[in-house]
């Protein structure tokens, strides 16, 4: 999840969808939506071994977010 999401950022692949569809007033409902998924998928995320952190890493990341990069 995390070399992904990393992708995503460095090509600036999700600044230029969240700049053309999503609305300012939407950012607090997706990060919502997005924190839960994580919580759900926590152990999952964090058994792989090259990454047993991640849930967190992502977790502080969609914090920090504030939908437009």
């Amino acid at each position: 999840m995390r070399a992904a999401l990393e992708r995503l950022l460095t090509e600036r692949r999700i600044a230029r969808l969240w700049h053309r569809y999503l609305l300012a007033r939407d950012v607090d409902a997706v990060r919502a939506k997005w924190l839960e998924a994580i919580d759900r998928q926590a152990t999952c995320i964090d058994a792989d071994l090259a990454g047993p952190h991640a849930s967190l890493d992502a977790r502080e990341f969609l914090t920090r977010w504030d939908g437009y990069m």
